[in-house]
């Protein structure tokens, strides 16, 4: 079942207590094109639901608001009831009018058209991105259903998941490389990768929200991409002519690999390289 979507205004009775009539109504973005509304006048508060597509401007009346009354799930309807009315409404729809529910596959369309109109560059990687690690995964899910873990669990699969290698169109099944877990390098590159993928999801994800078909963007906002990923980690060996002890400490506690004081031999300088690089 979809989340319900959230609106602090229409969401509770107290909130919606506090509204001035108003003829035009109050309205909480569901969809691309639909919405859900309310209306106060003299005589009590009604729920609406509102399609806009190329066929048009619909509305329906859904049932009267528990402003005064308690909600029964027929006649009279809390916020989450009404939610929920208006998208079995939308559901009942004939398949030629009916705009459905914007999805993650909806969302990512949208990005890539308006990547082309902008003149983007990178259109096939973009595609190609889309295609094999956000649509099989998130495509069919709801962009206002998204929640900050079901974006991080996607996230970490994103990172742990074997590196897609050249494989010819012939294949019956794909070339792909297995991550090396004890190679920090190998992990860094999985999760870089995976933060580029990230983006992407981010940016299209942005640009529904600018355009008013997300009614908030707190789900991604909170996901962060992984720290230290964007460059290798490079081994360091660090020679000083007035070694200290507590120095000492401190640089191997900040990750470097070898202190060496001098004066050293050249066996002595061969050894830490050596260990720097496991080899």
């Amino acid at each position: 079942m979809p989340r319900t979507v959230r609106n602090a205004k229409l969401d509770t009775r107290s909130a919606r207590a506090r509204l001035p009539a108003k003829k035009s109504g109050y309205w909480v973005p569901i969809a691309r094109g639909f919405a859900l509304g309310y209306r106060k006048g003299a005589k009590g508060s009604v729920w609406l639901a509102r399609l806009i597509d190329s066929k048009g401007r619909r509305e329906a009346m859904l049932g009267s608001a528990d402003d005064a009354l308690d909600a029964d799930g027929e006649r009279i309807l809390d916020y989450a009831q009404a939610q929920a009315k208006a998208r079995d409404w939308l559901a009942s729809l004939d398949a030629e009018g009916k705009a459905g529910p914007y999805t993650i596959n909806r969302c990512l369309d949208d990005y890539i058209a308006d990547y082309k109109r902008r003149g983007g560059k990178a259109l096939d990687r973009l595609e190609i991105t889309a295609d094999a690690f956000i649509r099989p995964q998130l495509g069919d899910h709801e962009v206002g259903a998204l929640t900050a873990p079901m974006i991080r669990q996607w996230h970490a699969a994103v990172a742990e998941a074997p590196a897609r290698l050249r494989t010819r169109k012939t294949a019956t099944r794909r070339n792909v490389r297995d991550i090396d877990l004890e190679d920090s390098d190998a992990v860094r590159q999985r999760r870089a990768s995976a933060n580029r993928i990230f983006g992407v999801l981010k940016a299209a994800l942005n640009l529904a929200f600018r355009e008013g078909l997300a009614v908030s963007d707190e789900a991604w906002r909170r996901v962060k991409p992984f720290r230290e990923a964007s460059a290798p980690i490079i081994p360091t060996i660090l020679i000083t002519a007035y070694p200290d002890d507590s120095a000492r400490e401190r640089a191997l506690g900040d990750g470097v690999v070898s202190y060496l004081s001098k004066p050293f031999d050249d066996n002595d300088l061969l050894t830490c390289i050596r260990s720097s690089l496991n080899i």
